[in-house]
C-alpha cells in the first residue's frame, strides 16, 4: 500500500495542512515542526513526486529571477547570461516579473518557494521590499541584483548609479550648459543613487538646481515622453537633461521631436544603460554604459556558491560596477564651439 500524505501526519503528529506546508515551503511553519515532517517524509520514503523527492535530496536544481519589467531591453542580455551560467551548473532557470507591484512581488515570491527553488536572483525595484525576508524564512538563498531594498540584507551586485550620472552631467557641463534637467524614476535604489549623481556634478559645477525640471518618468518610454512633453512646452526650460534610464531617454526626445524642438541643436539628452535600441543611427544616444552581463556573471556564481554552501553568507559582498560614458550625438558634443546654452522661449 502506497503512503499518503495522511500518514505522513499521523507519524508527525501534526495536521495534513501543516504537512503540505512544509511541502510547499511556506514560511508559516516553526522550525522544529518542519524538521518533524521531513523525518516523517524521509522515515516513510515519502516520494510521491518530484516536489516530495526534492526534500530528500534538498535540491530542484532550479534557480528563481525576478525582475521589474521584463519588457526592458535590458533584462533579455541579463537572463541570457544567468541561463546561460544557470545550464552550465545543471541549474533550470524561472522568470518572475514584478512591475514594481508589491502584491505582484509576494505573488512571484510565494510561486517560487512553492516550487522549492533552490535559490533567488532578485531585481525588484521595490524599495520597501520584504521579498528578501520571506525568501530566507524559507531557507531559500538570495542575491540581490541592479535594485536593492531600503534595508539590504544579502550580497549586492550593480552599477557605480552615482557616478555614472555625474559622468553625464559633467558631460553636459563640459559642453557648456547650464540649465540642465534630470529625468527620474519611481522610488528605488537606482532612482535615487542616480538623482544624487545628478545633483552632485550640479553642486561641485555651482550651478543651481531647478526641481521643477527633475521629473518622474517611470522608467518607462510613455510616461517620460508624457512628462517630458509637459516640461518642455514651459517657457522656461532646460537646454539640456540626464535621463535615468535610456527608454526614458528616448521618450524625451519623442517629445521633443512632437515639439518641433530639434536635438541635440535644442534639447541635449543622454540617457543610462546603453540598450541596443539607443545605438540604433536615428536615436544616436549619448548614454552610460556598465557590464552588465557581468553583473548578472557575478551575482549568479555568487549564489551558486551559496546554495552550495562555499561561501560564508555572513560575509556580505556589495559589488559595484564602473560606468563610461559612449558618446553620440544626441548630446552635441560634434559643435565645434563649446557655449552657454540657453533654449528660445516656446
Amino acid at each position: 500500500m502506497s503512503i499518503t500524505i495522511k500518514d505522513v501526519a499521523l507519524r508527525a503528529e501534526v495536521s495534513i495542512q501543516t504537512v503540505s506546508n512544509v511541502l510547499n515551503r511556506r514560511v508559516n511553519v516553526r522550525p522544529k515542526t518542519r524538521s518533524r515532517v521531513l523525518k516523517a517524509c524521509e522515515e516513510l520514503n515519502y516520494t510521491p513526486n518530484a516536489a516530495a523527492r526534492s526534500l530528500v535530496t534538498q535540491k530542484s536544481k532550479a534557480i528563481g529571477i525576478i525582475v521589474t519589467n521584463i519588457r526592458n531591453p535590458i533584462y533579455g542580455d541579463i537572463i541570457a547570461t544567468i541561463n546561460e551560467v544557470a545550464e552550465r551548473y545543471g541549474y533550470s532557470v524561472m522568470v518572475g516579473n514584478t512591475q514594481r507591484d508589491s502584491v505582484s512581488e509576494q505573488r512571484v515570491v510565494n510561486l517560487l518557494v512553492e516550487q522549492r527553488v533552490d535559490g533567488v536572483l532578485l531585481a525588484s525595484g521595490i524599495w520597501n521590499s520584504c521579498a528578501t525576508e520571506m525568501l530566507l524564512a524559507a531557507d531559500i538563498p538570495v542575491v540581490r541584483f541592479l535594485y536593492h531594498p531600503e534595508v539590504l540584507n544579502t550580497d549586492y551586485f550593480g552599477a557605480d548609479n552615482v557616478e555614472g550620472t555625474r559622468i553625464a552631467t559633467d558631460h553636459l557641463i563640459a559642453l557648456g550648459h547650464t540649465r540642465i534637467g534630470f529625468v527620474t524614476g519611481p522610488k528605488s535604489s537606482i532612482s535615487l543613487q542616480r538623482e544624487q549623481g545628478f545633483k552632485d556634478a550640479m553642486k561641485t559645477a555651482e550651478l543651481p538646481i531647478n526641481e521643477s525640471w527633475i521629473i518622474d518618468g517611470g522608467f518607462n518610454r510613455e510616461l517620460a515622453y508624457r512628462a517630458g512633453t509637459q516640461l518642455l512646452k514651459r517657457k522656461s526650460r532646460p537646454s539640456g537633461i540626464v535621463a535615468a534610464s535610456d527608454l526614458m531617454a528616448i521618450g524625451l526626445i519623442d517629445a521633443a521631436y512632437d515639439l518641433a524642438l530639434k536635438v541635440p541643436n535644442d534639447l541635449a539628452v543622454i540617457g543610462f544603460d546603453d540598450i541596443f535600441a539607443a545605438s540604433i543611427r536615428p536615436v544616436n544616444l549619448t548614454t552610460i554604459k556598465f557590464d552588465i552581463e557581468g553583473i548578472a556573471e557575478s551575482a549568479i556564481f555568487r549564489l551558486i556558491n551559496t546554495m552550495s554552501s562555499k561561501t560564508d553568507i555572513k560575509n556580505r559582498k556589495y559589488v559595484t560596477a564602473p560606468c563610461q560614458l559612449i558618446v553620440r550625438s544626441s548630446c552635441g558634443a560634434n559643435r565645434k564651439a563649446k557655449k552657454v546654452i540657453t533654449p528660445n522661449p516656446s
